[in-house]
């Protein structure tokens, strides 16, 4: 068995360790980490030493967080702004700008800190102690800052900091732990470091100093790092990219399916069955299957009345509503269909719901259009 300087250097120092990890064996042996990763693989790979990988989450605070570590979370700015007198939204927009008081006001209003009447931003009890002691968020940042550990008490808390956009760096550190083996113990005895040729070079070649010193052996069939050079397409990232700002500023994502009756994506948004939109020539109907279901029955009545009739004060649009035509499968021409269904589905107010997800229209191909597209929209109901 063959082995190399870095690898005799590494055994000869876990005969002495037995276990130890890399950044131990890197001062030990005088040799690069990347040496001694190498080194240590190969002879993982001869059977001389057994590595152990452990994982950790590694959490710092990101450009975000360290702006809001020096400057205070939009939720602290809010409460510092209306500890005095109280005022109106559009005030603070002036005063914080606009983005700030977005966030902030969702998360005061989450923790029941502020209640807002007449455009007024108001402080409740609760959000008058917050005055007086850190936010959960706050006390985070700055445990984060000062690199100590996060009590139990704040872990469930910490998920809603890693949404809140760039706020937190998170990495994955790997400690590589490397211990030898009972076969290594034996191939260490004896093991002696001779100067190799690593490299054939010109200048070895003509001054023939390769007939003085041993040439180094490679093993042609020593396994090699799988590289997968890949990376996320472009327009799937900027789609990412709009989620997770969606996210921070407290929105939940609707999700649905590609599929929907027009029930969903026509009739209950008020659209009449006439309108042209819903012809073949710009909207894709399925052959098989052709038809849906219709469950929800009282819904179903209430939407035939306002097309044929109207509700609450208008006049319908004045021809018989049908059923079968709502039950026909289609291609969602829009994402409004899941907004829809949210609003009649969700019970618990007050809500802010988004979606972003694809959508198919019979169009015409040119730079602007396909027949594919995303759209991102959001609802806020009270």
């Amino acid at each position: 068995m063959n082995l190399t300087n870095y690898e005799k250097k590494l055994l000869i120092a876990l005969a002495e360790l037995k276990k130890a990890r890399e950044e131990e064996l890197v001062k030990k042996t005088r040799m690069p980490l990347a040496s001694v990763s190498r080194a240590a693989a190969w002879l993982e790979e001869k059977g001389l030493v057994r590595i152990d990988v452990k994982k950790k989450e590694k959490i710092t605070l990101g450009s975000e967080g360290l702006k809001y570590y020096n400057n205070g979370l939009p939720e602290r700015r809010i409460l510092e702004a209306v500890k005095e007198k109280e005022k109106s939204i559009k005030e603070l927009a002036k005063e914080l700008g606009e983005e700030t008081v977005k966030i902030g006001t969702v998360w005061l209003r989450k923790l029941n800190a502020v209640r807002i009447e007449k455009g007024i931003l108001i402080l409740t009890e609760e959000g008058k102690k917050l005055l007086e002691k850190p936010t959960p968020h706050e006390e985070l940042l700055k445990l984060i800052k000062e690199g100590k550990l996060i009590p139990e008490k704040l872990k469930p808390i910490l998920g809603e900091l890693k949404k809140r956009g760039k706020i937190l760096l998170i990495e994955e550190e790997k400690e590589r732990i490397i211990t030898i083996t009972e076969e290594g113990l034996k191939k260490s005895t004896g093991v002696k470091i001779v100067e190799e040729i690593t490299t054939i070079t010109p200048e070895i070649i003509k001054t023939r100093e390769w007939e003085k010193k041993k040439i180094r052996e490679y093993d042609v069939k020593a396994p090699v790092p799988v590289v997968n050079p890949g990376k996320k397409q472009a327009y799937y990232a900027f789609i990412d990219d709009l989620r997770e700002k969606m996210i921070a500023l407290g929105f939940k994502e609707m999700r649905g399916n590609i599929v929907q009756t027009e029930f969903w994506n026509f009739d209950v948004l008020f659209q009449p069955q006439t309108h042209p939109a819903r012809s073949e020539r710009d909207t894709y109907y399925l052959e098989k299957p052709s038809k849906g279901e219709l469950f929800e029955k009282e819904l179903v009545e209430k939407v035939k009345k306002a097309h044929e009739k109207g509700i609450a004060g208008s006049k319908g649009w004045d021809y018989e509503w049908s059923e079968e035509k709502a039950k026909n499968l289609i291609l969602r021409s829009h994402t409004t269909c899941l907004s829809a269904k949210a609003l009649f589905r969700e019970k618990q107010y007050p809500l802010r719901y988004f979606s972003i997800g694809r959508n198919f229209r019979r169009d015409v191909i040119d730079a602007s259009h396909l027949p594919e597209f995303n759209q991102l929209e959001g609802i806020v109901a009270d």
